[in-house]
Formats: C-alpha cells, structure tokens, sequence
C-alpha cells in the first residue's frame, strides 16, 4: 500500500525541497531519532560528524572510532536514511541502501578506484570514455557519468525535455538529493529500451555532473551505492 501510494504521487514535475538550504558541517555528542536524525549538543570534535540543514535534521552522518572513520550515512530531503558506507581500515568494504520499503548490502571489497575530471569514486569496474562521457557498465546495468564545461542553473521544464530526449526515457518523478554535500536533483526515468534508470543532476561549481544509472532488472539499489561513493576534485 505504501509503495502504490508512493507511485500514485510521483510526479517528475513534484516540487523540489531544501532548494538552497546551506548544509552546516559540525561534530556532535549525539544522534536523536532514527528518520529523521536530530544531531545534538555541538562539540570541537567527536565520533560524531554531522552535515545538517537548517532546521537541525541531518543530511550526512559521519561516525568515527578513535579517529578512523567506520561509516558514512547519506539521508534524503525528510531525513531518511538511504545509504550508509561501511570502512574497514580508512576503505569503504559495503554499503547498505535503504528504501523501497527494505535493505541491501552491496559489498565493495575489491572495488576499483576510478578518477574522473572533477570527480573520483569506487566501482566492480573501469570507466570507459564514450563520446565526451564515461560509462561504468556491469551485468544488467550501467552508469554513464557526464560532467559539462559550463555552470547549470536549476533545471526547468525545456532542460527535463532535453534531458528525457538525451537519455531516451520518460521522466516519472524527482527528488531533491545531495552527492557528497552538493544538492541536485534525482529523477527516476523509464527507459523506451525497457528497465528502471535513475539519473541525478547536479548543478555543482563550473562543472555540475550528470549521471544516469541504467538498469535492466529495475534493480536501483547499485546506482544509489555507486553515487553514494562519489567525491568531487578539483578539476585542473
């Protein structure tokens, strides 16, 4: 019932939430709630690392033993708990998405490190360069990843068309999201070849990033791992 309801709702013209919502980076002592996460009582340093919005709900949660970070749990516009990054030794070994009403882990042993300009994450495989993008493909799935030479102001309706024609897909609905601290926008698409894709545009610095998770199971939970992975550089 909750997931027909859910899709009742999905819009891809669903209004945007936390739309300019500075993110304020601070340790605290500890973590009220489970969905959302309530952040509490600010210290110099702590096990606990938290990136908030305004109304103190957490949007990323860091948490240390010692000094080595164990996990990094990522949070949607409401304060649910999507993905949660597991490290062993400073390395991400699973990552545990959550949604769609249950979870899965996705062990990352073994996970390749793969440098891109303006960006870097992990994945089971190489990226390939494609026709001015990168393409991560594995069995039933691939991740084109493509990252613009110009700033990209917050998407209208001629830049959805434009993004549905380029994908080949319908856009179903989108979400407000955040890759490593920098808000964008999550679509869920319905390709014409068949499947589930999920693509996130994000208008981040003077290189924003497009990235389209294509799936051919409607199995999503890899994408969301993979962009749960991904960390912005400075592109030289």
């Amino acid at each position: 019932m909750i997931v027909v309801t859910a899709l009742a709702f999905a819009s891809p013209e669903r209004a945007l939430a936390r739309v300019g919502d500075p993110l304020r980076v601070r340790y605290f002592a500890r973590l009220d709630g489970e969905g959302p996460v309530t952040p509490r009582y600010t210290r110099r340093w702590s096990p606990y690392r938290g990136w908030t919005f305004p109304d103190g709900v957490a949007a990323r949660i860091q948490i240390s033993e010692g000094r080595a970070l164990v996990e990094d749990r990522r949070y949607d516009d409401t304060g649910a708990l999507l993905t949660a990054v597991h490290f062993t030794g400073g390395v991400p070994d699973q990552v545990v998405v959550h949604g769609w009403g249950r979870s899965e882990t996705l062990p990352t042993a073994g996970w390749e490190a793969v440098a891109l300009p303006g960006v870097k994450l992990l994945a089971p495989a190489p990226a390939v360069e494609l026709d001015g993008h990168w393409r991560i493909r594995g069995e039933g799935w691939r991740l084109d990843l493509d990252l613009l030479d110009a700033p990209l102001s917050l998407p209208d309706e001629v830049f959805q068309a434009e993004l549905s024609q380029s994908c080949g897909c319908s856009l179903e609905d989108r979400h407000s999201a955040w890759i490593d601290g920098a808000w964008g926008i999550r679509y869920r698409a319905r390709p014409d070849s068949g499947g589930l894709a999920e693509l996130w545009v994000i208008p981040h610095g003077e290189h924003p990033l497009i990235a389209s998770f294509f799936s051919e199971t409607e199995a999503l939970a890899t994408g969301r791992a993979l962009m749960s992975l991904v960390q912005w550089e400075e592109v030289p």
